[in-house]
Protein backbone atom coordinates (compact mmCIF):
# COMPACT_ATOMS: atom_id res chain seq x y z
CA UNK A 1 0.00 0.00 0.00
CA UNK A 2 1.38 3.60 -1.04
CA UNK A 3 2.18 5.87 1.49
CA UNK A 4 -0.57 9.21 1.75
CA UNK A 5 1.74 12.35 2.05
CA UNK A 6 0.09 15.11 3.41
CA UNK A 7 -0.14 18.28 1.84
CA UNK A 8 2.03 20.16 3.73
CA UNK A 9 4.82 18.16 1.93
CA UNK A 10 6.20 20.57 0.16
CA UNK A 11 6.81 22.92 2.99
CA UNK A 12 5.14 26.16 1.49
CA UNK A 13 2.17 28.67 1.65
CA UNK A 14 -0.39 28.14 -0.64
CA UNK A 15 0.11 31.42 -1.94
CA UNK A 16 4.09 30.80 -2.78
CA UNK A 17 2.82 27.74 -4.48
CA UNK A 18 1.00 29.32 -6.40
CA UNK A 19 2.82 32.66 -7.47
CA UNK A 20 6.46 31.55 -5.94
CA UNK A 21 6.50 35.31 -3.77
CA UNK A 22 5.38 35.72 -0.44
CA UNK A 23 2.63 38.03 0.01
CA UNK A 24 3.40 41.67 0.75
CA UNK A 25 2.39 41.85 4.93
CA UNK A 26 3.78 45.57 5.77
CA UNK A 27 1.18 47.35 3.59
CA UNK A 28 -0.03 49.40 6.14
CA UNK A 29 3.63 51.28 7.15
CA UNK A 30 4.35 54.33 5.90
CA UNK A 31 6.68 54.24 2.81
CA UNK A 32 8.77 56.63 0.18
CA UNK A 33 6.81 57.30 -2.63
CA UNK A 34 7.83 55.59 -5.67
CA UNK A 35 5.55 57.15 -8.20
CA UNK A 36 5.62 61.08 -8.10
CA UNK A 37 2.08 61.00 -9.92
CA UNK A 38 0.63 58.90 -7.42
CA UNK A 39 1.61 61.82 -4.95
CA UNK A 40 0.56 64.85 -7.56
CA UNK A 41 -2.55 62.87 -7.41
CA UNK A 42 -2.89 61.85 -3.78
CA UNK A 43 -2.40 66.20 -3.10
CA UNK A 44 -4.96 66.79 -6.26
CA UNK A 45 -7.78 64.53 -4.54
CA UNK A 46 -6.59 65.96 -1.02
CA UNK A 47 -7.38 69.96 -2.28
CA UNK A 48 -10.38 68.64 -3.77
CA UNK A 49 -11.93 67.16 -0.77
CA UNK A 50 -10.87 70.44 1.31
CA UNK A 51 -13.03 72.47 -0.79
CA UNK A 52 -16.12 70.05 -1.05
CA UNK A 53 -15.84 70.22 3.21
CA UNK A 54 -15.57 73.97 2.85
CA UNK A 55 -18.80 74.27 0.37
CA UNK A 56 -20.63 72.12 1.92
CA UNK A 57 -20.13 73.75 5.62
CA UNK A 58 -21.29 77.16 3.28
CA UNK A 59 -24.13 75.38 2.63
CA UNK A 60 -24.68 74.03 6.22
CA UNK A 61 -24.57 77.43 7.31
CA UNK A 62 -27.06 78.91 4.53
CA UNK A 63 -29.37 76.60 5.26
CA UNK A 64 -29.04 76.93 9.48
CA UNK A 65 -29.79 80.77 8.84
CA UNK A 66 -32.93 80.60 6.63
CA UNK A 67 -34.25 77.84 8.96
CA UNK A 68 -33.52 79.66 11.68
CA UNK A 69 -35.49 82.85 10.01
CA UNK A 70 -38.58 81.21 10.41
CA UNK A 71 -38.85 78.53 13.24
CA UNK A 72 -40.57 79.58 16.61
CA UNK A 73 -39.12 78.77 19.39
CA UNK A 74 -40.41 75.51 21.43
CA UNK A 75 -41.99 75.61 24.21
CA UNK A 76 -40.60 74.54 27.74
CA UNK A 77 -42.19 71.18 28.51
CA UNK A 78 -41.31 69.37 31.44
CA UNK A 79 -42.00 65.81 32.27
CA UNK A 80 -45.56 65.83 34.40
CA UNK A 81 -46.40 68.82 32.38
CA UNK A 82 -50.22 68.78 31.52
CA UNK A 83 -50.28 69.11 27.91
CA UNK A 84 -53.43 69.45 24.85
CA UNK A 85 -53.23 66.13 22.37
CA UNK A 86 -54.52 66.07 19.08
CA UNK A 87 -55.03 62.82 18.79
CA UNK A 88 -57.10 62.51 15.35
CA UNK A 89 -53.79 60.60 13.88
CA UNK A 90 -54.18 58.10 16.64
CA UNK A 91 -55.23 54.36 15.97
CA UNK A 92 -56.37 52.35 18.92
CA UNK A 93 -58.63 49.55 18.76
Amino acid sequence: MPKIIPKQAHKQTPFLANYRFHPQTEWMQEREVENPGAAMYTHWIKTVQGKARATLEQTREAMKWYYDRRVTPQPDIEVGDMVMLNASNIKSK
